[in-house]
């Protein structure tokens, strides 16, 4: 191959062409002729200042590489061998042995503290306080079972020899109950009788005035008045008399009534059992008084349940329920019974209110059974 301008014959194709395959530099070598170019000789402004050519070397390229958490590259940070990373693994588990020994440790001394004042204790000596489990089992054993084996039989024998039946009640009417005291006085030679605790006439008396029976409270009455208790229990004695009076004043019964079988013994509470007794009949016979005797019960019973506080023995009757329940209706009947039972009217800052003085607490507690006996009976005739 000939190139630029030249006429090519291949031998092997006999053919011509033109061949215009010269490159930019042999074009530039064609018409500007075979010409180097030349450094700078000769004085100048150069570095050494002995007039040498001065090559300045070229920038080399940046690499960006990401930072790391720590703010190293990660091209500097060396990756860890098998070994290195095994020796850190063993350095953990070491560092986590340590520590379960040394929590082993602790528990073990605590455990061995807790076992030392144990037997410290033990020991009667005074690490702790109080009575030694050495000293309370020394007292155990010096205890003879047999002589309280035999005082519990002695016990026994004695309490079958005074003729008492556990199984049986020990007077079960006023009549049996006269003999058997009757029976107990005869003479040295009667069998000893067991004495009857007063405690269990106030609960007889109890139970009578909560069933609001008349002849269940005539019963128990006649009851007390034969053992001759009636100084012991009298605050129930006196309940279960003004509420006998006020059911007889109530049913219209007075006349019918048994006499007593002992001589009565005077009370002056009559005209407040008769006043009670009116007061409840005059509320039961107007309609809705359901409602207002379950607020009169309300109120009695967190008054008796909370005597000392003030805010159960205060009614303030502007309230609007007060006034539909209490204050207006049957003619003031509730609050002539509150007044009954020892309330008071008073004015506090312009409001009138009805108060139960601290000093009326004892009165309202010896007559609040009988009234709430008597208001519940009326709640059930409704």
């Amino acid at each position: 191959w000939v190139r630029v301008g030249i006429v090519v014959v291949d031998s092997r194709l006999g053919v011509g062409r033109w061949a215009l395959g010269a490159s930019f530099e042999v074009i530039c070598t064609l018409v500007m002729g075979n010409q180097q170019p030349k450094g700078f000789k000769g004085q100048g402004h150069v570095i050494t200042g002995d007039g040498e050519t001065v090559t300045v070397p070229g920038r080399k390229p940046t690499v960006k590489s990401r930072i790391t958490g720590k703010g190293v590259s990660k091209s500097k940070v060396p990756k860890a061998t098998e070994e290195e990373m095994a020796a850190r693994r063993a350095k953990q588990v070491e560092a986590a042995q340590k520590r379960g020994q040394e929590w082993d440790s602790r528990l073990s001394k605590q455990k061995q503290n807790r076992e030392k004042d144990r037997k410290a204790q033990d020991a009667n000596i005074n690490v702790g306080g109080g009575t030694s489990a050495a000293s309370a089992q020394a007292l155990l054993k010096t205890i003879d079972t047999t002589q309280v084996d035999n005082k519990l039989a002695a016990d026994a024998k004695a309490l079958e020899e005074s003729g008492f039946q556990w199984d049986k009640p020990m007077v079960s009417s006023s009549a049996q109950g006269r003999s058997a005291i009757a029976m107990g006085g005869g003479g040295a030679a009667a069998a000893p009788q067991r004495a009857v605790e007063p405690s269990q006439f106030e609960a007889l008396l109890k139970s009578a005035i909560e069933s609001g029976d008349r002849d269940q409270l005539n019963e128990a009455i006649n009851k007390v008045r034969a053992s001759g208790v009636e100084s012991q229990v009298s605050e129930k004695f006196n309940a279960a008399m003004d509420l006998l009076q006020a059911l007889e004043l109530s049913a219209g019964l007075t006349s019918s009534s048994p006499p007593p079988t002992s001589p009565p013994v005077v009370h002056d509470v009559s005209e407040s059992a008769q006043a009670v007794a009116g007061c409840i009949n005059a509320i039961r016979v107007e309609p809705g008084a359901d409602a207002t005797i379950k607020t009169l019960l309300r109120l009695m019973e967190n008054i008796q349940k909370n005597p000392q506080e003030e805010k159960y023995r205060k009614l303030r009757l502007e309230n609007a329920a007060i006034k539909t329940k209490l204050v207006h209706f049957a003619m003031g009947a509730p609050i002539s019974l509150l007044v009954e039972l020892g309330f008071a009217p008073h004015t506090v800052d312009g409001e009138e209110m009805m108060l139960l003085g601290f000093e009326n607490v004892d009165q309202f507690q010896s007559k609040y059974e009988s009234v709430r006996a008597l208001l519940l009976e009326c709640q059930k005739s409704l």
